[in-house]
Parts: structure tokens; C-alpha cells; sequence
């Protein structure tokens, strides 16, 4: 089987608070409803995701059930991202972080290494995660959220999302078109030309070569060459589209 059955994608679309679906990245069709706005899915699974709606909440998903998680915290989240099933991570305005070790049961806040507004975060392991947000800001941190190091990101725009397949390769995308690739972990970031200069929100990466971003107005892109050159898929709908994610299918 190719590479583009094997992968089911997701992204939402908070202007019409649905989600689309593909199943081979080439055709996007609506498939779930998620109620308010959403700000970001993280799915861990086929079948098992989590969703944070900028208000204090965490919602799990099994196949179209969810259940409410509150975090205990007063920070507006953005985005979540787990390294295992049970080790996760929430970032939110102002700077705030939560952490949680038992699969989102609780949450716990971690220090502040910024004030800035932080949209996206990703974690491969347990240790090693990057978070992102205003004015080009780029954290990394090597031991579990405890510190985090600040990257140069080489851009002074808004950064919307981020994901990493390993800890070396690694994208970040944001306002007018912005794509940034990282081949060591951070420690410098090279542009990339989107062909857009459209807000992009988020990115996702199933192989250091395969790849899609969503954003303003309806767009996705897709690349097959790890972000060389990016071409534009047809999503069926108007939206602005906020995330993305893709699982692989076992």
C-alpha cells in the first residue's frame, strides 16, 4: 500500500466548528461536528485524540464521545501534544504550560519562561519538546518541560504551529506564509518557500519527506520532498483551518 493509505488525517475547522477527514490525502470531507470553536487536535490513535478549546478544558475523544478533562488551571489553551499515552503537555496566552503524568486525569502548571502567547507545542520524547508563538518565539526544552531554552527562529511573525518527526527534522509555520525547517534539533532554522503568503496555523509530518499545513482561507498544503517545494490540496470548504493532524493506520 502507499504511503498516502496509510495515514488518516484530521483538521478542524474552527469557523464552522467541524472537522474534515482524509483517509488518503488527496479528498477532504466533513466527518464530525466538535460543538464551540476549537483551538487544536492531538490525536494519539485512530481512535483516541485530545482537543483543548482555548477555555480552560481538555476534552478526550473515543470514536465520537468526549469526555471533559478540566486542567484546575485559569490559562487560555491553545494546544497539546503527548509523548506517550500518558505524558503530556498544554500551552496556552500569556506564557502558561501544563503538564500532566497520568493521561490528562490531572494537570499541573509548569514555570513560565515567557510572557509571550504560545500557539502550538510538540514532544517526541518524554525529554524533547518545542513550543511556539508571538514574535517568532521558539522554546526548546531537553528535560520534560522542566527549563526551556529559547531558539532563533530568524522571524519576527506570529508562529502557529510546529511538529517535529524526530528529534532533529523538524517545522514551524505562522503568519504571511512563514514555513521554517530545522535539521538539528533547533539550533538553526532555514525558511522554506510555502508559495503563500495566506496565515498558515499548523503542520503536520507523517516521514521526514511527507508532510501537510492548513491555514487561512481554506488552504492545505502538501509536500512529498520534506518541504523542497509545497503544492496546494482542494479542502471543499471556506473555513479558516486551524490544525491538522495525521495518525497511521495499523
Amino acid at each position: 500500500a502507499s504511503l498516502r493509505r496509510r495515514h488518516a488525517g484530521f483538521t478542524s475547522t474552527p469557523s464552522i466548528n467541524s472537522l474534515l477527514g482524509t483517509a488518503r490525502s488527496l479528498a477532504w470531507l466533513s466527518i464530525a461536528s466538535l460543538g464551540p470553536a476549537k483551538e487544536n487536535i492531538y490525536a494519539l490513535e485512530s481512535l483516541k485524540g485530545y482537543i483543548v478549546s482555548g477555555c480552560r478544558e481538555l476534552k478526550r475523544k473515543f470514536r465520537v464521545n468526549w469526555k471533559r478533562q478540566n486542567t484546575g488551571g485559569t490559562a487560555s489553551l491553545q494546544s497539546v501534544a503527548f509523548a506517550t499515552s500518558q505524558s503530556g503537555w498544554a500551552v496556552g496566552l500569556r506564557g502558561s504550560m501544563l503538564h500532566t503524568n497520568d493521561g490528562g486525569s490531572s494537570w499541573k502548571e509548569q514555570n513560565y519562561p515567557t510572557t509571550s502567547d504560545l500557539f502550538s507545542v510538540v514532544f517526541v520524547t518524554s525529554q524533547l519538546g518545542w513550543t511556539l508563538g508571538y514574535n517568532g518565539t521558539i522554546l526548546h526544552t531537553d528535560d520534560g518541560g522542566r527549563t526551556w531554552k529559547p531558539q532563533a527562529s530568524g522571524s519576527g511573525t506570529v508562529l502557529r504551529g510546529i511538529t517535529f518527526v524526530n528529534p532533529n527534522l523538524g517545522w514551524a509555520v505562522g503568519w504571511d506564509g512563514v514555513i521554517l525547517h530545522t535539521d538539528d534539533g533547533g539550533g538553526t532554522w532555514k525558511s522554506q518557500t510555502s508559495g503563500t503568503n495566506k496565515s498558515l496555523n499548523s503542520v503536520a509530518f507523517v516521514t521526514p519527506q511527507s508532510g501537510w499545513v492548513v491555514g487561512w482561507e481554506d488552504t492545505i498544503l502538501h509536500t512529498e520532498d520534506g518541504g523542497t517545494t509545497w503544492k496546494s490540496q482542494t479542502s471543499g470548504t471556506t473555513a479558516v483551518l486551524d490544525s491538522v493532524t495525521f495518525v497511521r493506520r495499523r
